[in-house]
């Protein structure tokens, strides 16, 4: 029976503070902006900055959030910048700024003295948002932008990404998803697109719990860590081992959802959950042409959501 648990209260405090747009992408402590300019123009060849990164960055931000043209930006950070008594750049300089910038870091926070679990998965994400009967009509190919991401299950965060083009495939992006993190990651729930040796031998060397659905016709003979993930899934118990090569392909299924349920499985769909937040706000398209402003655009709308799922 489905128990309703949320605290609403704090849910709706959330969605209020998500309309404090000062207090979203220009918090206190970034407010001394000659301070930075001093030191972004430090060495500097050439003509000195003007404006600091943390207004381009806001920028960026408030853009994606609102689906806004840089004309438009322009004047939404006039009016807003009132406030802070600083000079704000044209759309010109926003769209040439945002063009040289470097990729922003992803921004999330790790418990101290305490692993995560994580749930890894993709989406795609348009280059072009010409629609269904323009590429029904002409024949245009679809092409993707791939966004691989790993999500903290308790807090809802990405805590990594990876952009790729459409082509590269969900399991060979597992291992650099979980590189940089692995001595925090506890265990890491995905489908059975991730189901490799090589993922799961990876998993077991650095003591990560595998939470992967192997293949029905998946076979126990071989060793190794796919082959007792595949014990483990279809046996349930060592006694029932001998029978595993005789079970019909119903029971096999029975098994392995009996399995999902001992392990919590389910809670993959947090990434899921994630992606269909992104889609949601953000849209299932980038407005960026060249590919390494693509790369940060994505970054930025993560960075927004995982602004929002830390909001108390």
């Amino acid at each position: 029976m489905y128990v309703d648990d949320r605290d609403w209260n704090r849910y709706n405090r959330q969605l209020c503070e998500r309309g404090r747009i000062l207090t979203l992408f220009l918090r206190k402590e970034d407010l001394e902006f000659k301070e930075e300019l001093r030191r972004m123009n430090k060495k500097k060849e050439g003509r000195k900055y003007k404006y600091p990164n943390t207004i381009i960055q806001a920028g960026l931000s408030i853009k994606c959030l609102f689906h806004l043209g840089y004309r438009q930006l322009q004047n939404l950070m006039e009016d807003i910048c009132l406030f802070l008594r600083f000079p704000i750049p044209n759309f010109r300089t926003f769209w040439w700024r945002i063009d040289v910038m470097e990729r922003q870091e992803l921004k999330f926070d790790l418990p101290k003295g305490k692993k995560i679990e994580i749930a890894v998965d993709s989406t795609g994400l348009k280059l072009a948002n010409d629609g269904e009967y323009r590429t029904t009509k002409y024949g245009k190919r679809k092409v993707w932008a791939k966004m691989h991401a790993n999500i903290n299950i308790e807090t809802n965060e990405a805590v990594n990404i990876i952009i790729t083009k459409d082509n590269i495939g969900d399991s060979k992006k597992f291992k650099p998803l979980i590189d940089p993190l692995k001595s925090h990651v506890l265990s890491v729930r995905a489908d059975k697109g991730y189901d490799t040796v090589n993922n799961f031998r990876y998993c077991q060397e650095n003591n990560i719990q595998a939470i992967i659905p192997v293949k029905i016709n998946a076979s126990p003979k071989r060793k190794g860590a796919r082959q007792t993930a595949v014990r483990e899934q279809f046996c349930i118990t060592p006694t029932h081992e001998r029978l595993n090569l005789f079970d019909t392909l119903t029971r096999r299924i029975y098994k392995q959802k009996v399995w999902k349920k001992i392990v919590k499985y389910g809670f993959r769909w947090f990434v899921e959950g994630f992606y269909s937040r992104f889609k949601r706000i953000f849209g299932e398209y980038v407005f960026s042409r060249k590919w390494k402003n693509i790369k940060k655009e994505i970054v930025a709308k993560v960075n927004i959501l995982n602004l929002f799922a830390t909001m108390r």
